[in-house]
């Protein structure tokens, strides 16, 4: 079975019709001061698993809570678990779960991220 959690089109009767997305890396956080949201946009805002760097971990989930707090950010992620590349698989998980979490709390939709871990995903 295949199924894309997320796509890149828009319809005429979509109510988000655009999406910047913010990816909490490393290079994003020592720049954040720099970074303005645009009032003509809606983001997304999460760790992507490519991106997970375990010393960076604590400020990323801070700066996460803060745009999910933020109206215009409509979504959490890109986040998810990925076999082929990014760091260790159960550190992976943890991030991942904290973020389903986040999702919880903010009521925020997903965009998820999954690469040869499907049935981890959804076991």
């Amino acid at each position: 079975m295949l199924v894309d959690f997320h796509t890149h089109q828009t319809t005429p009767d979509a109510k988000i019709r655009k999406l910047s997305n913010i990816t909490l890396s490393r290079k994003i956080i020592e720049d954040i001061d720099h970074f303005e949201f645009n009032p003509d946009l809606n983001y997304s805002a999460g760790i992507h698993p490519w991106d997970i760097e375990p010393e960076f971990l604590k400020e990323a989930y801070e700066w996460l809570e803060i745009f999910l707090k933020n109206p215009q950010v409509k979504v959490l992620g890109e986040c998810g678990l990925d076999k082929l590349k990014g760091p260790d698989f159960k550190t992976q998980e943890e991030v991942f779960i904290k973020q389903i979490r986040l999702a919880e709390h903010f009521k925020k939709p997903l965009v998820i991220h999954c690469v040869r871990s499907f049935n981890e995903l959804l076991p």
